[in-house]
């Protein structure tokens, strides 16, 4: 099926920087995501393509299981502020 429609120019921003970002293929399957979830799709993990190749990727590279979260949290945030004082660049899709 296809459709055509104007978005206001902040919204095809994000979208366009969703696609060069690689967080999608297309146009097309950030507003098919936006929808569905809108509508309110339940999630299923075993679907979830970016988490099944971060699980086979764990697997893989023998991850590192947390047994302290407390202490992993502190460790991240340790190399967040050292990776904060190099310069280097917080990825987008890791900022909030």
């Amino acid at each position: 099926m296809s459709m055509t429609i104007t978005l206001p120019e902040h919204i095809q921003t994000w979208i366009d920087q969703q696609v060069a970002a690689g967080r999608f293929d297309s146009e097309e399957a950030v507003i098919a995501n936006a929808v569905e979830q809108a509508m309110d799709v339940r999630y299923r993990w075993e679907e979830d393509e970016d988490l099944l190749e971060a699980i086979a990727e764990y697997e893989r590279d023998g991850g590192e299981t947390v047994t302290d979260i407390t202490a992993f949290l502190e460790r991240l945030s340790e190399e967040a502020r050292e990776n904060s004082r190099r310069g280097v660049p917080v990825p987008y899709d890791v900022t909030y």
